[in-house]
């Protein structure tokens, strides 16, 4: 921009006075890649040369402090606690005013301060040779060449940003330990600003590495364009209707909608918003044909008149649904009907529970074409009340839709043109009732409508121990029978036999200390011996209950397992058994 100067951005935002705000900015240079804005973590990070940047308000951040020997920069928070000190000025000043004024203070509470003379000063009689130490007790205008001292006085990042005397000085840590020498501080603010076609207030820092001119003055009349859906269009309050809208952003190619206002709506184009309202509507549809089946969304502000039409049943559990619900239903899946009363659109949702199928038989007068008077049969599939704008084309003013809010995406922005009608005398609006739509926005309403319907049952489990019974049982393997018959036969026989001969059904688990020897073996004769016959560990009979009397035995204490005393019968069949298996 000619006869203006480009600035960098942190030294412009470091010297703007908030009472300024706002200010228009224009990148003239600057770091950025490809497209305008690019976003980090909700801040802007990049911009476009020409970008036009409106600043509303900064915020200071940080410090960043330079060291001026080796031009090194980091950065402190702005309530870092560490303390600084000014560092003289190795310049001489021309007078004292000149100190004076570079105090962080007004005149007279900056006193005392002291300085060094660099010439001699003659003042009547009395002469101050030169490196004398002075100290400012008031003020009476002098000139010449004075040398500043460094002073004892602390000031923490938050005084030295809130003064601009103390901004343009240098400074030194008081602790000399993290850095001792001169840095130059200077504020990183976070700058709000506005953009065209950008929906939020931008936030970032002001050390981008960018160039910019102040070009409030040449841009003052340039409109930021705020761009709005129609869902935020109706959080409007009512005040902003009517209003002229431009269009921003059209609908996609593949609407939703296949009504005639839609192929007008053009990138650019104006429209009308007269009000915002929820309306209650109907979801119809016709019967499926040869003819592709059609749909329709008509407010219930329609006008025509419907008479019931007989349901037809496509399978018993339709016909069992609808007849819990309505009890004058006959045989061959068709509705018995004796109702020739004529409804309008809205008591018929009040009087019958829906789906309801219907016909119309007198059309709205208020239409031009009304595209529902030509079916033989519609179905009333659901009600609803949708959020929607009332809207017209600036040159047919007149002539107004409802653009349902929630299923068509547009972005647009109000405009400050003036409406196309004298000063409240609004036209009288001719307002289209019905609305054709696509299969694809019955089938979503029909998936928002089931989101929260609880899932079908899980199928039963297949009964697995019936399958396994249908299986043959597999031959042992050679190896299996191998190691089988290392092991003790005596245990596993005894364990499964019984009184009356049959198999016992499984023994339970083993106790957890059992021992690898088998039972002593008993000489192959009837009488009885002095010991007691090894028993059952795992089975414990309850059937007898005599118990026979034995002598006493000396206890075994390095046995491992707990023996009971079993009956006499049982006795003996446990001696036969074993005699038996010592054939094998």
């Amino acid at each position: 921009m000619a006869g203006t100067t480009a600035l960098s951005l942190q030294q412009f935002i470091a010297s703007l006075d908030k009472s300024c705000l706002p200010k228009i900015l224009q990148v003239c240079s600057g770091v950025y890649f490809q497209g305008s804005i690019y976003e980090l973590s909700g801040s802007e990070v990049c911009f476009s040369t020409g970008d036009l940047i409106k600043v509303i308000d900064i915020e200071l951040l940080s410090v960043s402090c330079e060291d001026i020997s080796n031009d090194e920069k980091f950065e402190l928070p702005i309530n870092h606690t560490g303390l600084f000190k000014v560092v003289p000025e190795e310049m001489p000043y021309t007078s004292v005013e000149e100190m004076v004024s570079l105090r962080p203070l007004d005149l007279e509470s900056c006193l005392p301060f002291t300085f060094t003379n660099c010439s001699k000063i003659t003042v009547g009689n009395f002469t101050l040779g030169a490196g004398r130490a002075l100290t400012v007790l008031s003020i009476e205008r002098r000139e010449g060449e004075f040398k500043e001292c460094e002073s004892e006085e602390r000031f923490t990042l938050r005084e030295i940003m809130s003064s601009p005397c103390l901004c343009s000085r240098k400074f030194r840590f008081i602790n000399t330990t993290k850095c001792d020498r001169p840095l130059v501080l200077c504020p990183i603010y976070q700058v709000h600003a506005i953009m065209s076609m950008r929906k939020n207030v931008l936030k970032f820092p002001s050390s981008l590495e960018v160039d910019v001119v102040d070009a409030t003055e040449l841009c003052e009349n340039v409109n930021f364009v705020t761009p709005l859906s129609l869902t935020e269009v109706f959080s409007q309050p009512e005040e902003s209707f009517p209003a002229v809208v431009e269009i921003l952003e059209v609908p996609e190619t593949r609407s939703l909608f296949k009504c005639s206002w839609l192929s007008e709506i053009k990138l650019g184009s104006n429209l009308i918003f007269h009000k915002k309202s929820s309306t209650a509507m109907v979801l119809l549809s016709s019967l499926k044909s040869r003819k592709s089946q059609q749909f329709f969304l008509v407010s219930q502000q329609y006008s025509g008149r419907f008479r019931r039409r007989p349901r037809e049943f496509n399978s018993v559990y339709e016909l069992h649904v609808a007849s819990s619900q309505a009890p004058a239903l006959k045989g061959h899946f068709v509705e018995v009907l004796s109702d020739s009363k004529k409804y309008k659109l809205k008591d018929l949702g009040k009087e019958f529970s829906l789906p309801l199928n219907v016909k119309v038989v007198s059309r709205d007068t208020e239409l031009e074409a009304d595209p529902l008077a030509g079916f033989a049969c519609l179905r009333i599939e659901a009600a609803m009340l949708e959020p929607t704008i009332q809207a017209s084309f600036a040159h047919k003013p007149e002539h107004c839709f409802e653009i349902p809010t929630e299923w068509l995406s547009m972005s647009v922005h109000f405009t400050k043109d003036p409406l196309p009608w004298p000063s409240s005398q609004p036209p009288k609006c001719h307002l289209d009732r019905v609305t054709e739509v696509t299969d694809m926005f019955f089938y979503e309403f029909r998936k928002q409508g089931n989101s929260d319907a609880a899932p079908p049952p899980r199928p039963p489990k297949r009964n697995v121990s019936s399958s396994k019974s249908l299986k043959t049982p597999s031959k042992p393997s050679k190896k299996s029978i191998k190691k089988s018959s290392n092991k003790s036969v005596p245990n596993t026989e005894l364990a499964t036999l019984t009184l009356d001969g049959k198999r016992r059904p499984p023994a339970p688990p083993r106790p957890g200390i059992l021992t690898d020897q088998p039972p002593p073996l008993v000489p192959r004769k009837h009488s009885v011996t002095t010991g007691n016959a090894r028993p059952n560990t795992y089975v414990q009979r309850e059937d007898s209950k005599k118990k026979v009397h034995l002598p006493e035995i000396t206890p075994d204490v390095d046995s491992d397992h707990d023996y009971e005393t079993v009956d006499e019968t049982f006795t003996t069949i446990l001696k036969d058994a074993q005699e038996n298996v010592m054939f094998y």
